[in-house]
């Protein structure tokens, strides 16, 4: 091989790498953007989830209020039911 047929094959290896770089480059970005949709759906479904266990913790305080209002009532009633039965006897 001539020192021209060699440098002519260093300079095909070199755009041969060169576009396979490029080729990889496009493939890691559109790998990142699709990382970072769904990193974004992630998030967004995470944060609906987040509302949602909110709210579900408010319902549980306010039915445990609630359950506690039944039970002194109840009480109240038990109380009153058992001063009218002896008062019946």
């Amino acid at each position: 091989m001539t020192e021209a047929q060699i440098h002519v094959a260093q300079r095909q290896k070199q755009k041969d790498q060169l576009t396979s770089f490029q080729r990889l480059t496009k493939q890691l970005h559109l790998a990142n953007e699709k990382t970072e949709l769904t990193n974004q759906q992630f998030l967004k479904t995470l944060t609906e989830q987040n509302v949602e266990v909110e709210q579900l913790h408010k319902q549980l305080r306010q039915a445990k209020l609630d359950l506690r209002a039944a039970t002194t009532k109840i009480d109240e009633m038990t109380k009153l039911i058992q001063d009218l039965q002896f008062q019946m006897e």
